[in-house]
């Protein structure tokens, strides 16, 4: 049987590898070692420690799943096109309440007892829908806002502790 002479990955410790072997532990730092062999070259390798491993797929898995969640929370708070919502955009319908109401108003002078409450329905309506749209975008935003803290605690969080037997 051939011993390979190697060095450990982690800490330079010379190692005595038999032909064959494929994963070692390094006697003096305990660091578990894959022997990586190629057509010329023989060397060790650190392996990741399995709880690090573990630690990085829950991280993934669990921000994976804050944005499927977002995805379907999301649909909720767009506008009736599936546009996101702005304040902008709402603000155009408080513009146009006024704008439109006070031309209801003056279409309206030419029935002098319609003209007030002509106006008065056409701004209403209108300003209804720009608070809706307001309420809808505030909504989006604080939503967005949740989602992105959300996923941002779930990458930052500390690593997962995996009890050993």
């Amino acid at each position: 049987m051939n011993i390979e002479r190697l060095f450990c990955d982690s800490c330079g410790a010379p190692l005595e590898i038999p032909d064959g072997v494929s994963f070692v532990t390094c006697q003096h730092c305990r660091t578990s070692l894959q022997i990586k062999r190629d057509q010329s070259v023989r060397h060790p390798q650190k392996l990741e420690p399995i709880d690090q491993k573990l630690n990085t797929m829950s991280k993934w898995h669990e921000v994976e799943a804050i944005d499927r969640k977002w995805e379907m929370d999301r649909k909720q708070h767009l506008n009736e096109d599936e546009s996101i919502p702005t304040l902008e955009n709402a603000k155009t319908f408080r513009v146009a309440a006024i704008f439109y109401g006070l031309m209801a108003t003056g279409v309206g002078l030419a029935f002098t007892w319609l003209a007030p409450i002509l106006g008065i329905i056409v701004f209403m309506g209108i300003w209804g829908e720009f608070i809706h749209r307001s309420k809808l975008a505030k909504s989006y935003l604080t939503a967005e806002a949740e989602y992105l803290q959300a996923r941002q605690r779930a990458i930052d969080s500390k690593s997962v502790q995996v009890e050993t037997t």
